[in-house]
């Protein structure tokens, strides 16, 4: 491990506040739309992130439609309309990245800084803020997404003449798996912050570890992620609604994977972390009831032998102790399992309304 410069408490929380800035500054999504924000000269906040994301998906429909033009494929604007669920879904999943860090990573630069107890784990705080976001990574990944996105839409575009001579089409779907694959990578590395941290000790609240500020803020956090998750998720199968899912089984079982893959991500985005959370939380508690109970054997050795005042004092130990038994394990409260609860279900939603054949139900509705 690298060495901190100075040997001030100081230094070495802001060595930790500098890796946050860096990492800010490397996350794709935040990269992009903060780009258009400046380009607008708008005020960085959550009102802009979403025009900006809303301009990114105009822009990427009329592009889309453009290539579609010039490869004289007929229709207009309206009837190029699935162009732009690929460009939206674009926009969407970088406005939520960006949203999701914006919510959390900025307000909480100092709180984090201050959390490791001892200088090994800021050591390992600002190298893992340092070293998790390289930007090559992130482009490498999402290119992939966006590869594997367009191979599996030219196989759901079999049988389908006017899907598979839609270069535009091909090209949205390309961009919308490159912003996914930007949330998807950032989806796998950030829990990856809890299990580092969980190696060191921590600066909790020693009465209740779990209700220290910072411990149910990054709690919440991964509940948002998960959320975040979910979201994508559902999305992606509605992109999925294009290549109409109920005329085949290969769509069928890709949108399946779409929504297993989907549960995957926002469990693991959930549970992992919490984990590692609780297993720093179980380590404070254990550690101030051992302090405790080595406070009380002393008084408990000479029990015949104390005063009123000895006996009083004793006693306050032991019910100390006992509250610190009984304080939680986990910072996961119902805001947070709700969070949870939803980001699987809304997938599932997905699945199930792409498989309805909107179309011939108003057909036989209307008159």
């Amino acid at each position: 491990m690298s060495m901190i410069a100075s040997e001030t408490r100081e230094s070495w929380e802001a060595e930790v506040v500098s890796a946050t800035l860096t990492a800010s500054k490397q996350i794709l999504s935040c990269v992009i739309l903060n780009r258009i924000v400046r380009l607008l000269h708008m005020t960085n906040n959550a009102l802009a992130a979403g025009i900006a994301a809303l301009m990114l998906s105009a822009v990427i429909f009329v592009l889309t439609w453009l290539v579609n033009v010039i490869a004289r494929l007929p229709g207009s604007l309206v009837k190029n309309w699935p162009l732009i669920i690929p460009a939206l879904l674009t926009g969407i999943a970088f406005f939520v990245v960006k949203t999701l860090h914006d919510s959390i990573l900025p307000p909480n630069r100092e709180r984090a800084a201050r959390l490791p107890a001892e200088r090994d784990g800021l050591c390992a705080l600002r190298d893992w803020f340092r070293g998790s976001f390289e930007v090559g990574r992130q482009v490498a990944f999402s290119f992939l997404a966006g590869f594997l996105a367009v191979l599996t839409a030219r196989i759901l575009s079999t049988g389908f003449p006017e899907l598979q001579s839609n270069p535009g089409l091909y090209i949205g779907v390309f961009c919308g798996m490159f912003a996914i694959g930007n949330g998807g990578y950032c989806a796998l590395v950030i829990p990856t912050l809890a299990s580092a941290a969980s190696n060191y000790r921590m600066n909790l609240f020693a009465y209740d570890p779990a209700s220290t500020t910072a411990i149910r803020i990054a709690s919440a956090g991964f509940g948002k992620l998960a959320l975040a998750n979910g979201i994508v998720a559902t999305l992606v199968i509605a992109l999925i609604f294009t290549f109409r899912p109920w005329q085949g089984q290969v769509t069928l079982w890709i949108a399946f994977a779409w929504l297993l893959a989907g549960w995957g991500a926002v469990t693991y985005s959930f549970i992992y972390p919490n984990y590692h959370l609780s297993k720093i939380i179980s380590r404070e508690k254990q550690m101030q009831l051992e302090k405790l109970e080595a406070l009380i054997e002393p008084y408990h050795a000479r029990l015949g032998e104390l005063s009123e005042q000895e006996l009083d004092r004793m006693q306050n130990m032991i019910e100390l102790r006992d509250r610190i038994a009984k304080a939680k394990d986990t910072a996961v409260d119902l805001g947070a399992w709700r969070d949870y609860i939803s980001s699987l279900v809304l997938p599932l939603a997905s699945f199930v309304a792409g498989f309805i054949d909107f179309s011939s139900m108003m057909r036989n509705l209307l008159p």
